[in-house]
């Protein structure tokens, strides 16, 4: 199988992995997930941080990479999780820190979810996911973002570097489903 294949095969089953966790928690979309959060205007804050946190950024594909957090976050209802999609990537890619979101106007609660789900390259990839898995808020987010990565429709090349990228989510997704929601993965086949 080639690596244009493997990445494919791995876009379907993370695919299917997302909506053995939809079915294990019965729901249709994320967008189920009850809202309970910050009003309207903390979404608006969170939006113009992340817009300029990352602005000049590009994507893998090339794209404004503000367009990332914006399709993760259009993934649920719940303002904490939206506040949250729109920061994920902001302390872990810019000069921003938590304290600075709070500073910013950030409810507290979304900046921990956005502390754990901030990957700090001294800690282990499964230890950064077991960690995030005590916050529900960072868990989804996790998820929608390791899916909307899984999405090749954003990728301009296949190579060993990708393959190993949707390896990770692969794993990741496995990890996050069977911890957090009893899914057995072993009905996926390995790639």
């Amino acid at each position: 199988m080639t690596i244009q294949q493997q990445c494919f095969e791995l876009e379907k089953q993370n695919k299917a992995i997302f909506k053995s966790i939809l079915d294990a928690r019965g729901l249709k979309s994320l967008k189920d997930i009850p809202n309970y959060g910050p009003n309207v205007l903390d979404t608006e804050i969170a939006y113009d941080l992340a817009r300029i946190a990352h602005n000049g950024a590009v994507d893998k594909g090339g794209n404004p990479y503000i367009n990332h957090p914006t399709a993760v976050a259009s993934q649920f209802s719940c303002t904490y999780r939206i506040c949250t999609a729109y920061l994920h990537d902001v302390v872990e890619d810019t000069d921003y820190t938590v304290d600075m979101l709070i500073d910013k106007g950030i409810d507290p609660r979304v900046a921990e979810s956005v502390r754990l789900i901030t990957h700090s390259k001294s800690v282990d990839y499964s230890e950064y996911l077991e960690i995030l898995s005590s916050d529900p808020i960072a868990v989804d987010v996790k998820i929608a973002d390791m899916l909307h990565n899984s999405d090749l429709s954003r990728i301009k090349s296949y190579d060993e570097k990708t393959l190993s990228r949707m390896r990770r989510y692969n794993n990741g997704l496995r990890f996050l489903a069977e911890r957090n929601f009893g899914v057995d993965t072993s009905v996926f086949e390995k790639i």
